[in-house]
């Protein structure tokens, strides 16, 4: 028995985390929101039969035991889990990774269902809340057939949100902020999580610069990765309406902004300098007369 079409499948691979990882997911709200969950766990996984224990009987979780392949093949799991998931959008998500509310996914549904996932590619940041920041992607399943990975280097985060932001195909959802048990960013919450995962990745990191993240050769994937998205948008009829804005007053830049709120490409021009700090600061001054304040 399986998930009745989910729309979301979260891809998680795991190790030596059996309880972290239970928390984790019970805080995305998995029979609410009729998400879908792909774990990897190694089969010399000290807790494997805890894992099953906990995740292998649920209908919502598909439990992988595979033979492991270390932290630097990091995106072989992902990759993995991916090719096996039903949902149309991936959620590239940690074990060490918490919502504060399972009514995130409403805030999400809300803004994917301005996109056709099997149609384009697309990337969510739902982290930097207006940044670069992109620690846990949501990408379109198109994204991943378009390109046949989600990525081809263990820090997976760093190469979508590269790629999806030099494709222009990478969109913020606003007001949902996972959190990360990880680097200090939740010492208000739960803390750090310490434990033997944590100190094999902080050994790598120490020993290989980031693990590699900026040699040639990742570089060269990224940008092949960028150029087949940016054809992809230069053939497809499929992206939907462009539109072009010439005038962005008190009637342009409203009416811009809306369009491209329902998935669509505005590009838009304007004379004065000030209307970019207005999009940027996020405050429009422009108020149509008898509208609600």
């Amino acid at each position: 028995m399986a998930v009745n079409n989910p729309v979301l499948s979260v891809l998680v691979p795991s190790r030596e985390r059996a309880v972290a990882l239970k928390f984790s997911l019970d805080s995305l709200g998995l029979a609410r929101n009729n998400i879908e969950v792909l774990i990897w766990v190694d089969n010399d996984d000290p807790q494997v039969d805890e894992y099953r224990r906990l995740f292998g009987k649920d209908v919502r979780i598909k439990l992988f035991i595979e033979p492991r392949v270390g932290y630097r093949k990091f995106h072989i799991m992902q990759n993995f889990l991916a090719s096996r998931a039903s949902g149309d959008w991936l959620y590239l998500w940690n074990d060490d990774a918490y919502m504060d509310s399972v009514e995130w996914y409403d805030t999400f549904i809300d803004f994917a269902s301005l996109s056709n996932p099997k149609e384009e590619p697309v990337v969510y940041n739902v982290w930097g809340q207006g940044s670069n920041k992109n620690f846990f992607p949501i990408v379109s399943i198109k994204y991943f057939k378009l390109l046949g990975h989600t990525s081809e280097h263990c820090i997976c985060d760093v190469w979508v949100r590269d790629v999806a932001y030099d494709s222009h195909i990478q969109k913020t959802i606003f007001g949902i902020r996972p959190r990360h048990r990880k680097f200090g960013f939740d010492d208000d919450k739960l803390g750090d999580l310490k434990d033997n995962t944590s100190k094999t990745f902080e050994v790598l990191i120490s020993k290989s610069h980031h693990l590699g993240a900026l040699s040639h050769g990742v570089y060269q994937g990224k940008a092949n990765d960028t150029s087949k998205i940016l054809d992809w948008v230069r053939k497809s009829s499929n992206r939907g309406t462009r539109v072009g804005f010439v005038g962005l007053g008190k009637l342009g830049l409203p009416v811009a902004l809306a369009i491209e709120s329902r998935g669509k490409n505005v590009v838009a021009y304007d004379t004065n300098p000030q209307v970019k700090q207005f999009i940027n600061d996020k405050a429009i001054p422009f108020q149509e007369e008898g509208s609600a304040q």
